[in-house]
């Protein structure tokens, strides 16, 4: 009982952490990223700036994602659709209400949201299916080798 009170007490922490760290790779993607990038294409267009700025996107979802729902899943191994589900709406949804409370929406900031919130769920999805995966196949080894322990 007490492991298990542990056990989901670090993936509370560890889900409310998330639009922390989310905030701060995408951050240090854009500006270790994206702007260089744009700089040696010397891209003027927007559909060229838009690709750019959804791939800065995709990439930190998927840093986020190894460091918050990978660990997440592997602990509750069984239970990796509603920690993804939490992941996704814990982390997306202050740049969901900031999005739709602007007062004019450009196509350009539609695009570019809408990327990397597809970019997001993408791998919140695979890396919590993967950590899931990871868990349970640890959790089978525990089981053998406590069994294996038991009739020696």
């Amino acid at each position: 009982m007490k492991n298990k009170l542990l056990i989901w007490s670090l993936i509370i922490i560890l889900l409310l952490s998330s639009p922390f760290i989310y905030a701060e790779l995408q951050a240090y993607v854009t500006i270790h990223f994206a702007f260089p990038v744009k700089i040696i294409l010397s891209a003027k267009s927007f559909n060229v700036i838009s690709i750019i700025f959804i791939v800065s996107g995709a990439i930190s979802a998927i840093l986020t994602s190894v460091v918050v729902a990978l660990p997440c899943a592997y602990l509750a191994w069984g239970k990796n659709k509603t920690v993804c589900a939490f992941f996704i709406v814990l982390t997306q949804a202050i740049p969901t209400y900031t999005f739709f409370h602007q007062p004019t929406i450009k196509t350009f900031t539609a695009v570019v949201f809408a990327g990397e919130l597809i970019a997001f769920i993408v791998a919140a999805s695979i890396f919590a299916d993967v950590g899931s995966r990871l868990g349970r196949r640890h959790h089978r080894a525990e089981v053998k080798r406590s069994a294996a322990d038991g009739r020696q």
